[in-house]
C-alpha cells in the first residue's frame, strides 16, 4: 500500500535521475513553501492547532542554539515541515513534505559537517532565524495570509541558499 515515505523515497531517486541538486530543490521550497504558511493563516482552528506546536518548536530551539547546533538545525526543520503538516491541503502535505524531507536530511548531514569543522553558521544568524520564526508564528495566529507568504518566502532565500551552498551532498 503506498505511503508518504515510498512517495519521498520515489521522488529522491527520480530527483537524483534528473540530476536535480539541493539547489533545485531549495529553489522548489521557497516558492511552494509559502503557500503552505499562507494556507495555514487561514485555517480557523490555527490558535488551538498549529501556534502550540510552533511556539514549543521554538522554545526547544532558544534552549540549544548556543550548545547543540545539530539539534538546533533539526527543531529549525522541524518548524517548516509543521508549516507544510498543518496546511490543510492533502496535496501539498504530501509533495510538499516530500521535498522538506529530502531537504530536512541534506540539512541534518550539512550541519554534521560543519559542526566537525568548526564552520556551523554565527550565533547571530541562528538567533536571526529564530527571531524571524516568532515573526512567522505571529502572522499565521493574526491570521495574516499574505504577509506571512511573503516573510517566509524572504526567509527562505536567505536560509535555503545558505545551505544549499554550503550542502554536503551537491
Amino acid at each position: 500500500r503506498p505511503d508518504p515515505s515510498n512517495a519521498t523515497y520515489m521522488l529522491g531517486l527520480v530527483l537524483k535521475s534528473q540530476g536535480a541538486t539541493m539547489t533545485d530543490i531549495g529553489t522548489a521550497l521557497r516558492a511552494i513553501e509559502p503557500v503552505c504558511a499562507s494556507l495555514c493563516a487561514e485555517r480557523t482552528d490555527r490558535h488551538a492547532e498549529i501556534i502550540p506546536r510552533l511556539r514549543k518548536i521554538q522554545t526547544d530551539a532558544r534552549a540549544c542554539v548556543v550548545e547543540d547546533e545539530v539539534r538546533f538545525t533539526s527543531l529549525m526543520r522541524k518548524f517548516h515541515e509543521e508549516l507544510v503538516v498543518n496546511c490543510g491541503n492533502t496535496t501539498l502535505i504530501l509533495l510538499v513534505g516530500a521535498l522538506e524531507k529530502l531537504w530536512t536530511h541534506n540539512q541534518a548531514e550539512w550541519a554534521k559537517h560543519l559542526v566537525k569543522d568548526g564552520q556551523f553558521p554565527a550565533l547571530e544568524f541562528r538567533t536571526r532565524s529564530i527571531d524571524l520564526h516568532d515573526t512567522i508564528i505571529a502572522k499565521i495566529e493574526l491570521g495574516d495570509s499574505v504577509g506571512v507568504g511573503a516573510l517566509l518566502q524572504s526567509h527562505l532565500e536567505d536560509s535555503i541558499f545558505y545551505g544549499a551552498d554550503h550542502s554536503t551532498r551537491e
